[in-house]
């Protein structure tokens, strides 16, 4: 008996370590946008100091090349349907890798800790390709291919209520986006608006889905102009009772006040006419997405699952 609840206890404590280390890197993923763009600040300003300082050579060329390439990778984010491994991705990072090389080589000129504060930038790459973009999805058993979604109630901008069983006779596509904040989730409803017109034809409904604040949802729908859905999961309940909630998944930043500190992960559903569901996408890396135009094809096919 003492050695069951030996065991009992043990097994408890591992459950209670595992559940508050995986809320220690959610948090630490919240912080972890506004601190490297607090190191790019950094280096952008000591390659500045250091091209007055010493003139152009190799260590400021390289110095220069490492803190403009993630930025301008950022302002530039788009959304990747295919392999995470682009062509784009892998100039990029050896771009990267060039750049930090020719720090290294010319270290004489601007000392070792200018040197170890860029190779940290590395660092700080790696860890967003390899950690920070990736997901994690917990099975629920409210989202299984090939069974019926529960009955589930969303709000509209106009903080009416939307019953999705009044769609019941009629495909739709669920398309759950964290929020404006993100540029990859808004290149993928901007891909979607574009496919819009073929979409109608189907017959299909498309409803866009965040848990951001209905005045966020108001500026896209008034951006896009499109005729879908845009409703809002209050509280982040449904994405809870679907199992693709994310604790802690919205960073802080300037701008993000208006949001609350959780969101949803990147999910898109398509359900039949009687509301079983006929595609999921859950990606395990948020820079990609499904293409838009092979929603189409499921869209217009005949077959059950």
């Amino acid at each position: 008996m003492s050695n069951f609840k030996f065991d009992s206890l043990f097994k408890r404590s591992n459950f209670i370590i595992v559940i508050k280390l995986n809320n220690l890197i959610d948090l630490m993923k919240r912080y972890f946008i506004i601190f490297t763009l607090l190191l790019w600040m950094v280096l952008a300003i000591l390659s500045i100091y250091c091209l007055l300082e010493i003139g152009f050579r190799l260590a400021t060329l390289g110095m220069l090349v490492s803190t403009l390439l993630p930025i301008v990778f950022f302002l530039g984010l788009d959304i990747s349907s295919g392999s995470k491994w682009s062509i784009g991705q892998i100039i990029r990072i050896a771009v990267f890798l060039i750049s930090t090389l020719l720090i290294l080589l010319d270290y004489e000129a601007i000392g070792l800790i200018i040197i170890i504060v860029y190779t940290s930038n590395i660092m700080m790459w790696v860890l967003y390709i390899f950690w920070y973009s990736k997901l994690d999805y917990k099975e629920s058993e409210n989202l299984v291919l090939g069974e019926t979604l529960p009955e589930i109630q969303f709000e509209t901008y106009n903080d009416e209520p939307y019953y999705v069983s009044q769609l019941l006779g009629r495909k739709v596509v669920f398309l759950f986006y964290r929020g404006n904040w993100c540029p990859v989730d808004m290149a993928q409803v901007k891909e979607l608006a574009i496919q819009y017109e073929d979409i109608k034809n189907t017959g299909a409904e498309v409803l866009m889905i965040s848990p951001q604040p209905h005045g966020k949802t108001k500026e896209l729908v008034e951006k896009l102009g499109v005729e879908f859905k845009f409703l809002m999961d209050k509280g982040n309940n449904i994405a809870m009772q679907l199992g693709i909630d994310n604790e802690n998944g919205v960073p802080l930043g300037i701008g993000m006040n208006d949001y609350e500190k959780d969101t949803v992960l990147p999910t898109t559903i398509i359900a039949d006419e009687n509301q079983k569901i006929i595609y999921l996408n859950q990606t395990n890396d948020y820079r990609v997405r499904p293409e838009s135009n092979s929603f189409l094809s499921i869209l217009g096919r005949k077959d059950k699952i």
